[in-house]
């Protein structure tokens, strides 16, 4: 956590720091102690004032003038959102005279800390592009603990140095507490150790580590979860190998490592494990072997740091500083004509631990995915907040009362693995052949689709990781569903496994042509399955379905050859090529579908009534009854021939339409189940 002096500045203009420090003229009274006592003061700017001010990149002028609806026009369709209000010449006509009066009044809530500016002459608050009115703009204040202006602002900012002796006993507290008495944490025990550790310097002894082969030794050790960023120039290689064994150049590693070497040390560790330390990263067996074991390593660990905050491994997290873009500022503020003190001031929290309650940057990583979910317990650093996670749930030392379930979720933080599918009472009901299938009563399969759903929108710097990243999860799920893995999907339910689809919206769509087209992990996007608690029936039958290990020491990495042989309803239809629209072999537009692609196909023969289609086929999956409402929701996938494999084809996307509300397109009695080959 950075220092006060370490937090920028907020960027306001004179006339808006006087509201702060200054005295009225008029009454001689500090207008401060009237916004702050009698919670309102009337703030007066002439139009033309506050719109240089807001050019300028006064923080409190440029909010008000970008919410301001008379700089916007009638039509919403022509309310272009920016991040700023421009002021051309010459000026707008609908634009308001810059002669006007504009009055604001200024309140402190200080029961909620909340700083507000409510419009009262000149000008009409909106949001969004269709100008929906709002009655206010609203900053939190924070007072740190001593300083002069905590007698008008109760709540408290904890500028915390995480590197501090103190830091760290707060946090080993809640260790302790959890190793002792957390029956569902499971009390820890030591266990067997991975292949390689880094050994530490016990605290107090001069700092040093050193690369250590464990030979399948009991004991107990932490491990790192952080974001790689740019290329590891101190990752253990064959070469540095032997060296490393004698002794790690600690003062040249990045500053995340060392930093969590600190942290280790301080909470009683000998032995801390990470990955670009500890698997030989120019030795292709051994990562494959390695990431093999990641399951066992992550849940043997003591506790997992979690950098949250860093992009990259230079950064650290021991006293990072805050930036313009965490939106997190100090504010001078005169308590009295001798007295000035600081506030901290931040637009979107509700209390001091939700500043930091935004996505974080390890959680937009795939391969951080399953350390997060598998360890039992997290140890999360922000750069304002630590945070301790264990499956009893979340906390922090000192406690404070908030939500920190949803603090961890803005985050993008869940619960771990164990937690949701250890539970003896819950068991799933897998699909029977012939018999619908409610997916309401497979809970861990549908976790399973969660995880996959979660993990599909994070980034992968290599898109041949895709199956090794998230290898380690799927190796926890497998004796719970049925163990028979293939490509992403599991055998039991492949049927339904089958039903994803694309998320809609704007993302990059990347298709992998190296993966099974048939798998989500063919497409390198956001993806939803269709699967969710409901009544379900499988029209299309799996004669076939195989991959090849590409190691077989790996059963849930890599594969090398795969193909699926599958018997079903076949509809010849036309994609068009610029628009997600769909057509029968006629040329007729088809409606009332959902029509997603998985990416750009270029394959496949032209519609004979229109050049920019293509030719393509629907095959039925299976669907959902809706009793109630009298319709079935029909799931297809969308194929093509294969170029690179005569006589088959390759997913290419995936339409669900409503029947009888749709088109002749799920009329599937009109035609006859085939058996094709999809790779």
């Amino acid at each position: 956590m950075p220092l006060l002096e370490d937090i920028p500045a907020l960027e306001i203009c004179g006339a808006c720091n006087q509201l702060f420090t200054d005295f009225d003229t008029t009454t001689g009274r500090l207008i401060w102690n009237e916004i702050w006592k009698s919670r309102s003061y009337k703030y007066r700017r002439i139009r033309s004032e506050l719109e240089h001010s807001a050019s300028a990149g006064c923080t409190f002028c440029s909010k008000v003038a970008f919410h301001d609806g008379h700089y916007r026009r009638g039509d919403a369709n022509d309310n272009q959102i920016t991040k700023a209000v421009r002021f051309p010449e010459p000026r707008p006509h609908w634009y308001p005279s810059p002669e006007e009066e504009i009055i604001l009044e200024v309140e402190f809530d200080a029961d909620r800390g909340a700083l507000g500016f409510w419009p009262r002459r000149g000008v009409q608050l909106v949001d969004g592009p269709a100008s929906n009115q709002i009655l206010s703009l609203h900053w939190r204040l924070y007072a740190t603990v001593d300083d002069p202006v905590t007698a008008a602002i109760p709540q408290r900012a904890v500028l915390s140095d995480f590197s501090s002796p103190s830091s760290f006993d707060q946090i080993r507290r809640q260790m302790d507490k959890c190793l002792t008495s957390h029956e569902r944490c499971h009390i820890h025990k030591s266990t067997e150790l991975p292949t390689r550790l880094i050994e530490l310097s016990p605290l107090g002894k001069p700092e040093a580590a050193r690369l250590r082969y464990s030979q399948a030794e009991i004991s107990s050790y932490c491990a790192l979860s952080y974001c790689w960023g740019d290329f590891q120039p101190f990752a253990t290689t064959i070469k540095r190998y032997n060296s490393y064994l004698q002794c790690l150049p600690c003062s040249n590693m990045p500053k995340t490592i060392r930093d969590a070497f600190r942290v280790a040390r301080h909470m009683g560790m000998r032995y801390i494990w990470i990955d670009s330390l500890c698997i030989v990263q120019d030795d292709y067996n051994d990562v494959q072997r390695e990431i093999a074991k990641m399951r066992s390593i992550y849940m043997g660990s003591q506790f997992t740091i979690s950098v949250a905050s860093a992009s990259n491994c230079n950064q650290g997290f021991l006293g990072m500083q805050c930036g313009p873009a965490d939106g997190l500022f100090r504010l001078r503020v005169r308590v009295d004509q001798d007295t000035l003190g600081w506030t901290l001031i931040q637009e979107y929290s509700r209390d001091w631990p939700t500043i930091a309650g935004h996505f974080q940057p390890i959680n937009e990583r795939a391969w951080t995915l399953q350390e997060s979910l598998l360890t039992t317990r997290l140890f999360i650093f922000t750069k304002t907040t630590m945070v301790w996670r264990c499956i009893e749930g979340y906390s922090s030392d000192p406690e404070v009362g908030i939500d920190w379930e949803e603090w961890a979720s803005s985050c993008g933080y869940s619960s771990p693995i164990l937690k949701q599918i250890r539970d003896p009472d819950i068991y799933d009901y897998p699909p029977q052949h012939g018999v619908h299938f409610d997916s309401a009563r497979a809970p861990i399969w549908r976790t399973w689709h969660a995880a996959v759903q979660s993990y599909s929108a994070r980034k992968l710097t290599n898109v041949t990781d895709k199956l090794l990243a998230i290898s380690a999860i799927a190796n926890l799920f497998a004796p719970y569903l049925g163990g028979n893995y293939l490509a992403g999907l599991w055998k039991q339910y492949l049927v339904y496994d089958l039903m994803w689809m694309v998320n809609p919206g704007p993302q990059t769509r990347i298709v992998l042509p190296e993966y099974p087209s048939w798998s989500w992990t063919a497409v390198q996007a956001s993806i939803d399955f269709s699967v969710v608690g409901r009544i379900h029936f499988a029209s299309a039958e799996i004669l076939y379905c195989h991959t090849t290990l590409s190691n077989d020491g790996a059963p849930f990495g890599s594969i090398t050859s795969h193909k699926l042989i599958i018997k079903a309803y076949l509809k010849e239809v036309f994609l068009s090529n610029c628009v997600s629209t769909i057509s029968d072999v006629g040329g007729k537009p088809l409606s009332n579908l959902w029509l997603e692609r998985d990416g750009s196909h270029s394959y496949g023969g032209s519609s004979p009534s229109n050049d920019s289609s293509t030719r393509a086929w629907c095959l039925a999956l299976g669907g959902t009854r809706h009793d109630d409402q009298n319709i079935t929701v029909w799931d297809a996938m969308v194929i093509m021939r294969s170029l690179d494999y005569p006589g088959c084809y390759r997913r290419v996307g995936y339409v669900r339409g409503r029947f009888p509300d749709a088109d002749p397109l799920f009329r599937w009695e009109e035609c006859d189940k085939v058996t094709i080959a999809i790779v």
